[in-house]
C-alpha cells in the first residue's frame, strides 16, 4: 500500500518539508558562485562575507552561527581560498 493511501485510509495528513535552497559544495551554482567577480550571475546564489578582524588582526568568521549533525556541532563558515572570504 503507498504511504499517501495508508494515510488518507488512517485519517492522517501527510506533510512533507521541501527545502530546495541546500545544495552541495560539489553542486555547480556553488562551484560558479566561488569564483567571485561582481558581474557573475551566480555570486549572490550564496552568503560571502570577509569576515571579522579580532585583535591582533587574526581573521574570524563573520558570527558564531553552526551548523549541528546530530550530536556534532561545529562552525558553519567555511574559509574560501578562492576569493578569500568566508
Amino acid at each position: 500500500m503507498h504511504l499517501y493511501v495508508w494515510f488518507s485510509v488512517s485519517g492522517m495528513y501527510l506533510v512533507m518539508d521541501f527545502i530546495p535552497n541546500h545544495t552541495s559544495d560539489l553542486h555547480e551554482w556553488f562551484q560558479e558562485s566561488r569564483k567571485g567577480g561582481t558581474d557573475n550571475p551566480y555570486r549572490d546564489f550564496y552568503r560571502w562575507s570577509e569576515g571579522q578582524y579580532l585583535p591582533g588582526g587574526v581573521r574570524a568568521p563573520p558570527n558564531n552561527w553552526v551548523k549541528c549533525l546530530g550530536t556534532r556541532r561545529m562552525g558553519l563558515w567555511v574559509w574560501g581560498v578562492y576569493q578569500d572570504i568566508h
